[in-house]
C-alpha cells in the first residue's frame, strides 16, 4: 500500500474512532425466523415452490448519531434457500420428489434507523453483505432421503441486498423486528438462469445496558 492509500485509511479510522467515542453507543444481539425464497427464473422451471423456513443469529451494534437517527452494523449467520417438487427418473421409473436448496450466509447489513417514536419505534434500510459459506440440495422421495450434495459451484459466493426493517425497542432492551430483504444481485453462477434471495425475518433481540 503507497503512502498516500496509509494516510487516508489512518484518516477515516482516526475520524470513525472519534465519531464512535462522541456518540451513543449500545450492544446486542439478535436472533430468530427465516421466511426465504428466490425471485426470478428458478420459479419458473420447477413445480410448487414455497419457501424454506429457518433462523437467524448475530450481533448488534446502534450507534446514535442524532436524537431519532442512529446506524446499526450487524453481523449474522442466516439460514436461507428454497423448497420446491421435481419429478426424477430412477431405475424402476420417475417419481415425484421434494428438493430443499440450503444457502447459509454470513450477513453484514448496515441499517440507517430513524425513530418514528422516540427510543421506541424506528424504521430502518440499508444495504447488506452477504457471503455464502455453504450451499447443499436435499432430495426427499416418499420416505427416502438422499445424500446431501454439495452445490456450492451453481451459487455466487457474494450476494448483495437491500433490508427495510421495521423495529420496535423496549425500555429493558429487549426488541422486536421484522425485516425484508430482496437481493439485488444473481445468486445463480449460470448464465442464462437470474434469480434472488428475498427472506422475511421476524426477530427477538437484547441491547445490553
Amino acid at each position: 500500500m503507497c503512502q498516500k492509500a496509509r494516510c487516508i485509511v489512518a484518516v477515516l479510522l482516526l475520524f470513525s474512532s472519534i465519531v464512535i467515542a462522541q456518540q451513543k453507543v449500545e450492544y446486542g444481539v439478535r436472533t430468530g425466523l427465516n421466511i426465504s425464497t428466490f425471485v426470478g427464473d428458478f420459479s419458473n422451471n420447477v413445480q410448487d415452490l414455497s419457501a424454506r423456513a429457518n433462523f437467524h443469529v448475530g450481533g448488534v451494534l446502534e450507534l446514535h448519531l442524532l436524537e431519532r437517527l442512529s446506524l446499526q452494523p450487524e453481523l449474522s449467520y442466516s439460514r436461507q434457500g428454497v423448497v420446491f417438487d421435481q419429478f426424477l427418473t430412477f431405475n424402476a421409473g420417475s417419481s415425484e420428489t421434494s428438493s430443499t436448496i440450503k444457502l447459509d450466509y454470513i450477513n453484514i447489513p448496515l441499517l440507517a434507523k430513524f425513530y418514528v417514536v422516540k427510543d421506541v419505534l424506528s424504521l430502518g434500510c440499508g444495504p447488506q453483505l452477504g457471503i455464502r459459506v455453504n450451499a447443499e440440495q436435499e432430495v426427499r422421495g416418499g420416505s427416502v432421503v438422499f445424500p446431501e450434495a454439495d452445490i456450492s459451484d451453481f451459487f455466487e459466493p457474494i450476494d448483495l441486498s437491500l433490508d427495510f426493517e421495521l423495529a420496535a425497542k423496549l425500555e429493558s432492551g429487549l426488541n422486536f423486528g421484522l425485516r425484508f430483504g430482496l437481493g439485488l444481485t444473481n445468486i445463480n453462477d449460470v448464465e442464462t438462469v437470474d434469480d434472488k434471495n428475498a427472506v422475511f425475518q421476524l426477530s427477538v433481540g437484547y441491547f445490553f445496558k
